[in-house]
């Protein structure tokens, strides 16, 4: 008589183990830190740009103030004199990174509260993209 086999199963059980685990996790980790690091000098970088163009515009302003109302030299310039529908710029630029932009006199460049610090300032003729 035969007798019936039972078929052969394995207890095997499936799935990671803790250590595969723990390596995916620290591969994942790393490549998000050097992720977000690139992120925040892109921002940075953004942030900076926007910046310099605003103190552009606020010096072209005086400029075009300087040159309809033949103001010299060193004439002091405030924001009701450039600023206002009627004036060269409708809005005041704002700082992305919330700085404090000053006018300064005609022929001198306006400034940034932040120009020390976070390198905003008007970037006069070509200069290298690692500014």
């Amino acid at each position: 008589m035969k007798t019936m086999q039972k078929p052969f199963r394995q207890n095997k059980q499936r799935g990671f183990t803790l250590v595969e685990i723990m390596i995916v996790v620290g591969i994942v980790s790393i490549v998000v830190m050097i992720a977000i690091t690139g992120w925040v000098k892109a921002r940075d970088r953004s942030a900076r740009t926007a910046c310099q163009e605003n103190l552009t515009k606020i010096d072209h302003a005086k400029e075009m103030l300087a040159f309809e109302e033949n103001k010299g030299s060193g004439t002091p310039v405030n924001e009701a004199d450039i600023v206002g529908p009627d004036k060269f710029l409708r809005h005041l630029p704002e700082c992305p990174m919330s700085g404090v932009y000053s006018f300064n006199p005609i022929s001198t460049y306006p400034a940034c509260s932040l120009a020390e610090t976070e390198q905003h300032w008007i970037v006069v003729g070509p200069v290298a993209d690692g500014q």
